[in-house]
């Protein structure tokens, strides 16, 4: 009978170490039902919700790509009107543009900026749930009728 309360109680300790050390173990997540990840739209979409972008008429999505894990990235090219630029950084309360491209990770599939026609800016903004949100946005004006704009919407 000693013998199986000792055990017990060695098994008790065990159990209050592994809870106060952070080691409890979890679930596995639930199964996936589709294999299928997000089409680029999706994450385009997904990207501009997150940073309080509306796509203007006329923009086309021309890369997209997110990374996750404790912090999420996403990475979106789009081709947009030359005149809808401003209104577009405008209607989501972006800070101004400077001269020069942001110093971010290229999009795979994205077109490189020509630097002395491309200007970046940088701000955060509240999450909904709480947390902050940073945006970089870079706007290349080489051609005169479609901007190359660069957005990355991040959290650390």
């Amino acid at each position: 009978m000693t013998r199986w309360v000792s055990l017990g109680r060695v098994g008790l300790v065990t159990a209050a170490a592994l809870l106060l050390s952070g080691c409890v173990p979890t679930p596995a997540p639930p199964p996936r039902t589709s294999t299928q990840q997000p089409s680029t739209d999706q994450i385009a979409q997904a990207a501009l919700t997150t940073g309080h972008f509306s796509l203007p008429a006329g923009a086309t999505v021309t890369a997209a790509d997110v990374e996750t894990g404790i912090d999420r990235l996403y990475r979106v090219s789009l081709d947009v009107p030359a005149g809808e630029v401003d209104a577009m950084l405008a209607a989501a309360d972006f800070t101004a543009l400077k001269p020069g491209a942001a110093t971010m990770d290229p999009l795979p599939g994205a077109p490189t900026p020509n630097p002395p026609t491309t200007s970046s800016g940088q701000d955060r903004i509240s999450s909904d749930q709480g947390g902050v949100w940073y945006r970089v946005v870079e706007v290349d004006r080489a051609d005169p009728t479609v901007a190359r704009v660069r957005l990355w919407i991040f959290t650390t």
